[in-house]
């Protein structure tokens, strides 16, 4: 198989998003994750981000996120097996086992890591 079959395989058709003059993926949101979004100049109630418990439009989230980027910059750039973890990782991994009357517990940084 050369590059463009490949490429081919990969083809979607969007000819029904275009006569409809709508494509619902990768829409520009044009507010934050608080209340509302709104995409379009129209508002809509968020059913598809993984913002369940509104955390992140929460304030204090918000405060916690910018003091912890000004102590550790924008990002770890990488999992905590391979660059390590903050001293706020381990706390919070304690706090949960606490709420939890465990141990301990252990976070990953994402679903599929956890489910691995």
């Amino acid at each position: 198989m050369n590059i463009k079959e490949f490429y081919n395989q990969l083809y979607i058709d969007k000819s029904i998003a275009d006569k409809l003059n709508f494509n619902p993926y990768y829409q520009e949101i044009s507010s934050g994750l608080s209340g509302k979004i709104k995409i379009n100049e129209n508002e809509f109630i968020d059913l598809a981000s993984n913002n369940y418990l509104g955390l992140a439009g929460d304030t204090r989230v918000k405060k916690a996120i910018i003091e912890a980027i000004e102590k550790y910059g924008a990002s770890m750039c990488g999992t905590p097996i391979a660059t390590g973890f903050t001293d706020e990782y381990n706390k919070l991994e304690q706090k949960l086992a606490d709420f939890t009357d465990l141990d301990a517990a252990i976070i990953f940084p994402s679903g599929y890591q956890a489910n691995m």
